[in-house]
């Protein structure tokens, strides 16, 4: 009985390393991928994605497809967030910077390639680097009707 709790604590810190880790090696390894693809230096990676009706949807490619320059610059911006991430989320200084960089990086995505499980899923993940303080404050200022009546009592 008495061990219990001990081993529940390790479990639970493994399962949340395993996740951390998870995150970090999907922004390492979509980074090392893109950088030896030509088409991310080159910048017409995303170009090519936003005309593939799978992925986008019409008037994504009618409004950027003739922008060169902007998608060349998504493309450098998209590589050099994926590249640093692992890095420095880290470091209390670039932490929220980049979680809030992530979270519209991540809402573009869903809203211009149609990919919302994905969107929302990376932008969940996100709650893994969130401090437990400043989570403690975010909910306390969220609205009664976005937090479980469960959970409502011990937000008092």
């Amino acid at each position: 009985p008495g061990s219990k709790p001990g081993i529940r604590a390790v479990f639970t810190n493994l399962a949340f390393i395993a996740c951390v880790t998870q995150v970090l090696l999907i922004y390492a390894e979509a980074a090392a991928t893109k950088w030896v693809g030509i088409d991310w230096r080159e910048g017409s990676a995303i170009y090519y994605a936003i005309h593939l009706r799978h992925y986008a949807d019409g008037w994504v490619a009618e409004i950027f497809g003739s922008q060169k320059f902007l998608l060349v610059i998504a493309a450098y911006l998209t590589l050099l967030y994926q590249t640093v991430f692992p890095f420095l989320i880290w470091f209390r200084k670039f932490k929220y910077p980049l979680l809030v960089a992530g979270v519209l990086f991540h809402l573009g995505i869903a809203v211009f390639l149609s990919l919302y499980d994905f969107g929302l899923a990376l932008i969940v993940a996100y709650a893994l680097f969130v401090d437990e303080s400043w989570a403690k404050r975010a909910v306390m200022l969220m609205p009664d009707v976005l937090i479980p009546r469960s959970l409502r009592a011990a937000r008092q």
